[in-house]
């Protein structure tokens, strides 16, 4: 059995190939006859340099392919030097510059009227009401008291708000002159029809008026103001 085992390996002795030492098993004639060569290929000239020159990261910025352009400035910022116009300062913070304004907007509070953008004129010792976007004279003189420095309005003057469909969610009531205090009473008529009520005088009440229903549609906010002369 040696035997065999040491024949078959000096047959396949001629077979094996060690690493870096892949000849070694062929006689000396066949490594002198075909000695090896080893081809080294030259590297062509990269074509990346003619194209494009070698610069440092923090070198100066790529100019385009026009030459000739020069680069635009970036705006300045700050004042300008005549001064800037406070009315396109406001206007360019206003974001409600391009909404429309609503339909009956009050556009200038008299100290016994009213007068809305729509064109519409109301004057007298009674007040106007807005609902669903259409003005309408308000019946308070009489209806309207103050005792104690609390207002309290008659139910008769909701009438229109009893009847309206929908019914707005917010009421702006302008109590004159001066900021009062609404009653209880007047409170719970209107809660009971699931409006809310926010109460002030009636310069702030129209101008609160103009900003919500220009936010809003004018189905959800409507007003009701007293004139600047009641107090």
């Amino acid at each position: 059995m040696l035997l065999a085992i040491r024949e078959l390996a000096a047959l396949t002795r001629p077979l094996l190939r060690m690493p870096g030492r892949r000849l070694a098993a062929y006689p000396t004639s066949f490594q002198s006859s075909h000695p090896r060569r080893h081809h080294f290929r030259q590297p062509r000239a990269s074509t990346l340099s003619s194209r494009f020159a070698v610069r440092s990261f923090h070198a100066a910025t790529v100019r385009s392919k026009d030459h000739d352009s020069v680069p635009e400035e970036p705006p300045k910022m700050g004042p300008k030097e005549g001064g800037n116009d406070p009315n396109e300062v406001f206007t360019d913070m206003n974001v409600l510059s391009g909404v429309p304004p609503p339909a009956s907007a009050i556009e200038i509070v008299y100290e016994d009227g009213f007068l809305l953008n729509n064109g519409m004129r109301f004057h007298g010792k009674d007040g106007i009401v807005i609902v669903h976007n259409e003005a309408f004279n308000w019946l308070s003189d009489g209806s309207a008291k103050v005792q104690n420095g609390v207002l309290e309005l008659d139910e008769d003057l909701w009438g229109i708000l009893d009847v309206v469909a929908p019914k707005p969610e917010l009421l702006i009531l302008g109590t004159g002159g001066r900021n009062l205090q609404i009653s209880a009473k007047t409170k719970n008529h209107l809660h009971n029809l699931g409006i809310r009520i926010d109460s002030m005088d009636t310069n702030h009440a129209a101008s609160s008026y103009n900003l919500l229903a220009t936010e809003r549609p004018g189905q959800i906010v409507a007003a009701a103001l007293l004139p600047v002369s009641f107090r």
